[in-house]
């Protein structure tokens, strides 16, 4: 992945009921769902304020990612669980 990292304890620690690989393959998978928004960052939609939502789909509930577009830059603001409280 460019220039990116992510931190997988908050995923992990809401997910004790599932096996550590169910972990792996989920951050694996917003790995590839960064990548592709590197590549087509306007794919998801403006929520307002330029913030923006991309649904990651993965199990049941999936994942979504909070993002802006800084000029040539996505900054991942927040990774949601599918059926976590968004503030």
């Amino acid at each position: 992945m460019r220039n990116a990292s992510l931190t997988t304890t908050s995923i992990g620690s809401r997910n004790v009921r599932h096996p550590p690989s169910a972990a792996r393959r989920a951050a694996l998978q917003l790995f590839d769902a960064i990548d592709r928004l590197l590549d087509f960052p306007e794919s998801a939609p403006d929520i307002g304020r330029g913030q923006r939502e991309a649904v990651m789909r993965f199990g049941r509930d999936g994942f979504v990612l909070g993002y802006r577009i800084s000029g040539q830059a996505v900054i991942i603001q927040r990774i949601y669980h599918g059926l976590q409280q968004r503030d």
